[in-house]
Parts: C-alpha cells; sequence; structure tokens
C-alpha cells in the first residue's frame, strides 16, 4: 500500500499533517499544530520512523482479561 502525506496550513495558520492511503481516505493526522513547516515536517519524520513503535493494547475490559488475544 501506498500512502501519503499532506501538509496544509489550517484556520490559525499553524501548519497540520495528514496521511492518506492510496485508496483515498485519511488514515492518520498529527494532533498538534506547529508553527512553523519544519516543526511540522520533524512531526512527520517522527512518524515515519515509528515504523516499529510498540503496539499497546488497551482494549482489555479487566486486568488479566486474555480474552481475544492471540
Amino acid at each position: 500500500m501506498r500512502m501519503r502525506f499532506v501538509v496544509y496550513r489550517d484556520i490559525e495558520g499553524r501548519f497540520r499533517w495528514s496521511l492518506y492511503s492510496d485508496e483515498g481516505p485519511r488514515i492518520a493526522q498529527g494532533v498538534d499544530g506547529h508553527p512553523t513547516s519544519k516543526e511540522c515536517f520533524d512531526a512527520i519524520r517522527q512518524v515515519r520512523n515509528s515504523m516499529y513503535a510498540e503496539v499497546d493494547d488497551q482494549t482489555l475490559v479487566e486486568a488479566g482479561d486474555l480474552r481475544g488475544r492471540d
């Protein structure tokens, strides 16, 4: 799957990013607006470099409940 980042300015003039799949829908977006485009692109680099980030599954109903886990 090929994805693309889109950088844009919000209504307050801050730089933001969204990540789109090649099928069209947005699959992620930055939470914070950045005052400079450099800071926005730095945030994109952090996302791109996080492909091995740990996944913290917080969907368990109770501590120790392992239902639904592989």
